[in-house]
Formats: C-alpha cells, sequence, structure tokens
C-alpha cells in the first residue's frame, strides 16, 4: 500500500455524469482506483481500510489527497466546458479547513468559474459528527460548490438531520429503493 502511494498505481478514474431530461454529459466524478500489480484494479471498498491499518489515513493523508484533491487537467478542461468535477470527501478532508482553503485557491489560481467543483459526502460519514459536516458544508458553500449527499439510506439514515443538510443533490442507496414498485 505505501509503495502504491509513492509509485503512483493509485489512479482517478471518472464516471460521467448525464442528465436525464437532455441526455447531455453535464460532468463526471472522481473516483480513486488501486492498481494492484498481481489483482488488478481494486475500487476503495478493498483498500481503504488496509491504507487505514498502515497509517497512510488520516494522519499522513496522502490517500486523502489523491483521493479528494481536485486534479488540475480534468477540473480545467471540465470548467472551460461548462462542466462539473465532483470529488469524494473524506472524513480527513471533512475535518480540514485547509482542504477549502486549497480548493479555493485552486479554483483562483485556474481562473475556473464558481460551482465547477461539486463535493461527494456519503451519508454515513456525513451522520458520523453532524457538527463538523455542517462546518465542511459551509465553508462550501463559500466556494459555490455543488454538494451531494452520497449513499443516502444506506447508514444511520435520520430526515432530521437531513433537513439542515444543505445538499443540491441527494444520490440514494441502490439498496434503499431496490424492491420499491
Amino acid at each position: 500500500m505505501r509503495q502504491a502511494v509513492t509509485v503512483g498505481a493509485l489512479e482517478i478514474h471518472y464516471q460521467p455524469l448525464v442528465s436525464l431530461r437532455t441526455g447531455e454529459v453535464t460532468g463526471a466524478e472522481s473516483l480513486l482506483r488501486w492498481r494492484h500489480p498481481d489483482i488488478g484494479l481494486m475500487v476503495p471498498g478493498q483498500f481503504l481500510s488496509l491504507a487505514k491499518g498502515v497509517g497512510l489515513m488520516p494522519a499522513h493523508r496522502p490517500l486523502g489527497n489523491a483521493a479528494g484533491s481536485p486534479p488540475r487537467r480534468p477540473v480545467a478542461a471540465a470548467g472551460r466546458a461548462n462542466l462539473r468535477l465532483c470529488v469524494n470527501v473524506g472524513k480527513t478532508e471533512r475535518h480540514d479547513c485547509g482542504y477549502f482553503e486549497l480548493m479555493e485557491r485552486f479554483l483562483v489560481e485556474t481562473g475556473l468559474p464558481a460551482g465547477v467543483i461539486g463535493l461527494e459526502v456519503p451519508e454515513a460519514l456525513a451522520m458520523d459528527n453532524v457538527q463538523a459536516t455542517l462546518r465542511g458544508f459551509k465553508m462550501a458553500r463559500c466556494l459555490c460548490c455543488r454538494i451531494a449527499l452520497d449513499e443516502f439510506g444506506a447508514g444511520r439514515t435520520d430526515f432530521r438531520i437531513l433537513r439542515r443538510t444543505p445538499a443540491d443533490v441527494l444520490k440514494i442507496a441502490g439498496e434503499f429503493i431496490r424492491d420499491v414498485a
């Protein structure tokens, strides 16, 4: 795992976001993957607990930085084409005011319009520490970032807290609605 961070085996993949109304691509979600030499391409659920176990999260933050930092070239291309790039926010970034300052500096340096970056926060993380989540959302709002509450219904769903959460997008977990007629 440590070697993967240093040799660049962590990759960002992009999943297109498509408007159901028009069928047009409106943006992309950046997704962290680990290209393991023996196993192949791994999703975060397969390696994040290992990263925490060997001390790469949150103390040293290389994974958090790789996953949560807006990649410059794709964001610049997206912003100029009026597309949004969504990045996943983990526990490390949610508690780190410096993360939002870094994002603000990035937007200023690139001259991109406000609202190019969207933040995806898993419901379980949002409900883990509601006050920290609300502080992070407030900082994100100052940058005009769109906020998506991800995997809603997969964790400790609390509709009272949902009402206080200034999310623009609610991404409902598949298992929450799978058997709905």
